[in-house]
């Protein structure tokens, strides 16, 4: 039998090089179709090798750095970027809002600034709490995964009561006299497990009972306290960083929470400056319809006297007052459209929709930057969170064959147990 197995496990020992020198070949052919692809099309592409992790073409996905657990997120302070300013010419938005802007008709009961309305949405938005408990349930589930890596003490006590016939006769059927002792007996039994960090568990059990006699007879004590400790260790399947691999999927999947509620957080941001801006240049326009009208009207009246007077054709004054009512239906439908956009932003920031809201008429006065492409495409590509999301859980997948490989490995152990 010994030559027999063998006989069978060389051909597989044999194979092994051959199967991963076609895993090589296969890895060498997708560069070369990648940088192939990308000469056609005139870019000169840098691709990253599939080899370059480790010399031996042999990575490992479960070497133990500090990037395993936690990899390493580039995010920099707002305070250190910089961006160099373009010139343009002089212009006094202040004077310009100043001098087109009117007061619009109405009873407001609230007036919402931007700064109001940014910090209203992250205070009471639903789209904003909804992203912040996301994250909350990422971090609940590491501590939960932490808990099952932590010693786990369980105790349990159970009473029982006993009755016990002295005379040697059946209690349920007694034949004659009979005397009965009743006895109250305590179970408790202690345990104390702890995972061991490459595979296995150790436990220890302590099992004591306890009776006491609670009648006047005499009965036998059973008092006794038992100990048992236990050692499971994997020797192949479940042994090694695998054994670890729910707690570090757990702390990695907490960074990449981290990292999209941070992403979510900027792009709502921008999100509620773009859309309140949006209700200044509405609003903005509404006053300008409306001077439009008053113009309109002093035509419609200039027109009237003139047709008075004999000096215009009636139907010159028709036509004015065509333009000045089309310019009434359009002042109606951007007012309809301003309300609604008011109610929407309403509902979005966390505010009743039926509260009464005025929006503060500003404008953001920032200095264009001077955008250069490459710099930009260089910027998105180390500093996008979702990108480097998508990069770290590469590592993930990486892992799952690592753990799925190991899972086909034999299940072979090593128990020690002693009482």
């Amino acid at each position: 039998m010994r030559h027999l197995a063998a006989i069978l496990v060389a051909p597989t020992l044999l194979a092994l090089p051959a199967c991963e020198s076609g895993m090589q070949a296969i890895d060498r052919q997708t560069e070369e179709r990648i940088r192939q692809a990308s000469a056609e099309i005139g870019e000169k592409a840098n691709v990253p090798s599939i080899r370059d992790r480790k010399a031996d073409g042999n990575p490992n996905a479960y070497d133990d750095t500090p990037g395993l657990r936690s990899p390493p997120t580039l995010n920099p302070e707002a305070s250190e970027l910089s961006y160099a300013a373009r010139e343009r010419p002089p212009f006094d938005p202040k004077k310009v809002i100043a001098d087109a802007a009117t007061p619009i008709a109405g009873t407001t009961l609230v007036k919402l600034d931007l700064a109001g309305a940014i910090k209203q949405a992250f205070t009471a938005s639903v789209e904003y709490r909804n992203a912040e408990e996301q994250y909350m349930l990422a971090c609940l589930s590491l501590l939960l995964e932490t808990n099952e890596w932590t010693p786990r003490i369980f105790d349990t006590i159970s009473p029982q009561f006993q009755s016990v016939d002295l005379s040697g006769n059946d209690i349920l059927n007694p034949s004659g006299g009979s005397t009965n002792a009743l006895a109250l007996e305590l179970v408790n039994e202690f345990e104390v497990t702890q995972k061991l960090p490459y595979g296995g568990q150790v436990s220890a059990n302590i099992l004591a009972q306890v009776a006491d006699d609670l009648s006047d007879a005499t009965i036998a004590g059973q008092d006794s306290v038992e100990a048992f400790f236990a050692l499971d260790v994997p020797l192949l399947k479940g042994a090694g960083l695998v054994a670890q691999e729910p707690l570090i999927q757990a702390q990695r999947n907490t960074i990449y929470a981290a990292r999209a509620f941070e992403d979510f957080r900027r792009r709502f941001y921008v999100s509620l400056v773009d859309e309140y801006m949006g209700l200044v240049v509405q609003r903005l326009q509404i006053n300008n319809a409306k001077q439009s009208i008053l113009r309109f009207k002093a035509i419609v009246d200039r027109e009237d006297a003139l047709v008075a007077s004999g000096r215009q054709v009636p139907f010159q004054a028709d036509l004015a007052k065509q333009n000045a009512l089309f310019a009434v239906d359009r002042l109606a439908t951007q007012e309809e459209a301003f309300k609604l956009a008011v109610d929407r932003y309403k509902v979005r920031i966390g505010l009743p929709p039926d509260q009464l809201l005025e929006v503060e008429t500003e404008l953001l006065d920032m200095q264009p930057p001077v955008i250069d492409g490459e710099v930009a495409v260089q910027m998105a590509l180390d500093l996008r969170l979702d990108l480097q999301n998508s990069r770290d859980q590469v590592d993930d997948v990486k892992r799952l064959v690592e753990l799925a490989r190991n899972g086909l490995l034999p299940a072979v152990c090593s128990t020690c147990s002693h009482l």
